[in-house]
């Protein structure tokens, strides 16, 4: 709409300034009571005081003095601007308007009731055209707060989103590596399988959402990733309940609770180890299930000598958790909930989410 449209405003404000004008004299004139013809000269002759004193409120004494918390000097200021137009409106009234009229001055030039009136005249319009500069600027400065705020987010997404890529990168290279000093025949098809996750993490990432058919793909490649390293050492369970079509969601929203229920629940050498995941959509709402065997420290196995492992600095998540919780709540906040339970034997994550 124009009238909320700031940049609109700005670019022809001097033409609706004009047109306010132009409406606001007849107007007066016709309130005046007299003809309209007289109203009309009459007020036309007092407005070049009233445009002085309006703009210069607007221009100099609002946003130098009153915004400023300067209200002693404001109030000065605008005494002094009424007493010099209802100076200007009694010279217009005694030596134009009433000699044009044929009529004569029957009070003196300084008479206070009328000097008062005249005041209190141009003082209304003070306060009309000031209250509308105040919410104009409140409005500017709101639009401008939400302004920040949404380059802010977006931001902090993208560093967030950014961080997620090279962590899950760092974990697969990780495989890969004892996986190639082992000459495992299973390091081939995970390079392909890696090419296809980068794939998608580079090219499909980009949009703010993304088809939830393509995520949920993109976890079943991760999760094929994960069982070929495996092999038969680790039982996974992978089931997804709903229609997935014409849904969208935050892209690598989901995988870090995934690859978290890897890194923790299997890769620490846990034998009949497990992973258990369940997808299921209900109208708008995404419910993610998972759970996954747990390694104790007593039962955690060290890596053999003949394989050297790059040792993540943080094994206890590393960026992937802390990180998709920020970036629900960034993304998602007030839309979802995430329940995360351990027990001796199992960590159990349930994330409910509204969906877009």
């Amino acid at each position: 709409m124009i009238v909320f449209d700031t940049a609109y405003w700005k670019k022809n404000q001097v033409w609706w300034h004009i047109i306010g004008w132009l409406i606001y004299t007849p107007f007066v004139a016709l309130a005046w009571g007299g003809p309209f013809k007289e109203g009309l000269i009459y007020e036309s002759s007092l407005m070049p005081a009233k445009i002085v004193i309006v703009y210069f409120n607007l221009y100099v004494l609002l946003p130098r003095l009153l915004l400023k918390k300067k209200y002693l000097a404001y109030g000065l200021s605008v005494c002094a601007c009424l007493c010099m137009g209802a100076i200007w409106q009694r010279i217009m009234v005694i030596y134009v308007y009433i000699p044009m009229r044929g009529g004569a001055v029957n009070a003196p030039f300084f008479y206070f009731p009328i000097m008062l009136r005249i005041a209190m005249i141009i003082n209304s319009i003070l306060i009309l055209t000031s209250a509308a500069y105040i919410l104009m600027k409140g409005y500017r400065y709101q639009q401008m707060i939400k302004e920040l705020e949404k380059e802010k987010l977006s931001a902090e997404l993208k560093f967030l989103k950014s961080q997620v890529q090279p962590h899950f990168l760092f974990n697969t290279l990780n495989n890969l590596y004892g996986l190639t000093l082992r000459q495992s025949p299973k390091a081939p098809e995970i390079v392909l399988k890696l090419s296809e996750l980068m794939r998608y993490m580079l090219y499909k990432t980009n949009a703010p959402r993304v088809p939830l058919s393509q995520e949920i793909n993109y976890l079943k490649n991760y999760i094929t990733l994960e069982k070929i390293r495996y092999d038969d050492a680790v039982n996974v369970f992978f089931q997804v309940h709903g229609d997935i079509l014409d849904k969208e969601i935050a892209p690598m929203l989901l995988i870090a609770f995934i690859e978290n229920s890897f890194k923790h629940g299997v890769s620490e050498g846990l034998e009949n180890a497990w992973v258990k995941i369940t997808i299921k959509l209900e109208d708008n709402q995404l419910f993610l299930d998972i759970a996954n065997s747990l390694t104790s420290p007593q039962s955690m196995l060290s890596p053999s000598k003949n394989e050297e492992v790059i040792n993540d600095e943080d094994t206890t998540g590393g960026v992937g958790l802390p990180n998709v919780q920020h970036r629900l709540e960034l993304l998602y906040k007030g839309r979802y909930t995430l329940d995360l339970e351990q027990n001796q034997e199992s960590y159990h994550i349930k994330l409910a989410l509204e969906l877009d």
